[in-house]
């Protein structure tokens, strides 16, 4: 229901920039704290730990997802 009257008003968009640069804005603070900097992180650092974790995450759900399939085809072929 609300899906379409976030797309419908334009809200989609507006919001992907405003987490974008939310993201941008919180790397930056976070890459300029005394904890960062003593142990070297920094935007290019919290860049990379980001896709990683992404990757491993899309890895995880993709594995989840055709072990779930998985079980289900094996359920749906044993009830035949």
């Amino acid at each position: 229901m609300f899906a379409g009257l976030v797309e419908n008003l334009g809200l989609k968009e507006g919001l992907a920039e405003f987490k974008e640069q939310f993201n941008k804005d919180a790397k930056a603070a976070i890459a300029e704290s005394q904890f960062a900097k003593e142990r070297g992180i920094n935007v290019e650092t919290l860049d990379a730990w980001e896709t990683q974790l992404h990757q491993h995450s899309e890895a995880f759900a993709q594995g989840l997802h055709e072990r779930t399939i998985g079980a289900a085809v094996d359920t749906l072929a044993q009830d035949e």
